[in-house]
Parts: structure tokens; sequence; C-alpha cells
């Protein structure tokens, strides 16, 4: 039987703390939170210049987050970190005179991030890179984040994309983590050429409703699956929010109803 766990990205529409923990434990896989209407500092673009400028990682909600995981005696959890490509475009769009390089970036927040890795390295935690920029760089920007993936002392890490990457850099990645994609933005075509491990990121699109999915996947999952939202949920009603757990449960009950491994 293939096992699939839920998750989801990392920003969530709230401006309750408490509402942010109970909806975030709902998942089969929590996460530690940002919550941006609450506090603006939660934004990316916000939170870059501190990772860039303090010697230590203040992440919010981090005790709130781990009293409740340890209550409920739960020991793997979910993080989403700004990618160095994302955060070089981030610093070019707020200051274009910055003057910081990739290489800077890269040697801030590989010190930053194992400190972090560090402080939780009781947990079992899936460290996953935001990169919605990615596939604007060049050639030698998307080799020095490679290498920064491979850098990461942790056991489970990945990658977000919600932008459309070309499928040899899909799969160039994929040879270091896993990935999460936006299953709408490729064709089955696309996706017979990956040759990697997907955590698939779904909008409100059911499964079924896409022509060719259900086999493709029936062929390629043999062990498990982890599914999320295609991006954060940031700019979602509570309400929205909410419906889109209930739709990935639903997507869960398809995956367990119709795709049986094959032996």
């Amino acid at each position: 039987m293939i096992k699939v766990l839920t998750t989801h990205i990392g920003s969530l529409p709230f401006k309750d703390i408490d509402e942010a923990l109970d909806f975030t434990f709902k998942f089969d896989l929590p996460v530690l939170f940002t919550l941006p209407k609450l506090n603006s500092n939660d934004l990316m673009e916000n939170s870059i210049g501190q990772i860039l400028t303090h010697k230590s990682v203040t992440v919010p909600y981090e005790s709130e987050f781990f009293k409740s995981l340890n209550e409920k005696n739960i020991k793997a959890f979910k993080y989403q970190l700004t990618g160095p490509y994302t955060a070089l475009r981030i610093l070019d769009h707020i200051d274009p005179h910055h003057g910081h390089s990739l290489d800077y970036i890269i040697e801030c927040l590989s010190a930053r991030y194992q400190e972090l890795l560090d402080r939780w390295s009781q947990y079992d935690v899936l460290i996953m890179l935001d990169e919605p920029m990615l596939a604007s760089c060049s050639d030698d920007d998307f080799l020095k984040v490679l290498a920064f993936i491979e850098s990461l002392d942790v056991g489970g890490k990945a990658l977000h994309c919600c932008d459309k990457l070309d499928i040899e850099r899909v799969n160039l990645i994929g040879q270091r983590c896993c990935i999460h994609l936006d299953l709408s933005l490729y064709s089955i075509s696309d996706l017979k050429h990956l040759k990697v491990d997907l955590i698939s990121g779904f909008s409100m699109v059911l499964l079924g409703d896409q022509a060719g999915l259900k086999s493709y996947l029936k062929g390629t999952l043999r062990d498990g699956a982890i599914i999320a939202p295609s991006c954060g949920l940031a700019l979602e009603s509570n309400t929205g929010a909410y419906e889109l757990f209930i739709a990935l449960e639903g997507i869960k009950a398809f995956f367990y109803e119709n795709l049986n491994p094959i032996v």
C-alpha cells in the first residue's frame, strides 16, 4: 500500500497563532509556519536582510510550534527556507545597488541554516528550499544552487519551485534532493521524462480531471508520496485554506483508492 503524507508550504493566512497551530497539525507532516498577515516581518522579502546581517536566526513561532510538537510526541516536521538565488533576486528588487554576489549570499545562508539544523538535530526535519525564481537563473548560478543543496547537512531536503522549470534542470535537482512541483504546469509528456522523487504540488484541481495523470502516477509511485498545495497559503482566506486542506485529503483518498503499488 502506498503511503501518502499531506503537508503545506509554510505561509498561512491566519492572524491568530493558536489557529495556525491547530491548522498545521491537521497535516500528516506539520510545518513550522509563517503568518505574514499577523507580522509583515514574516514576508520572505523582509526576512532576507535579517539572514544576511544577524549572527543568529530568529524563527517566528518556533517556541509555540515546538511546544505543540513535543506535547503531541511528534518528531517529524517541515520547514521552508529561502533559497540563495531567490534571496539574490529579492535583494536586487529591494536595492539594485546592494553589491552582494550569489557566492556571498550562499556563504551567509550556509552559516545561518546550519545553525538551525544543529538546533533541530533531535527531530526528523524536512528542509525545503524556496526557489520560485529559479527558472530565470543562468546556468552558472543554477550550478551554484545545486552545490548549495548538496552542502546542506540534513537527512530530508527538498526544493520548491512554483514556476515551470526546464525538465533537464528538474532532473539535475532530483539527483540532489526531492523536488516540489506544481504538476498543473507540466504536460504528461513532461512528466514522463522526470527522473526525480516528487513532492507533488496540486492546486484545487482533482487528479481524476487531469487526462493521463492517473495512469502516469500509477506507473511511477512505488513506495509513497508527499502531497502539498502548489504554493504558500498566505494570500488565501482562512476559509480558503481549510478548503484546500479538505481538497488535499480528497487527493490523498484518491491515491489510496486508485494507485496500488506495482509488484
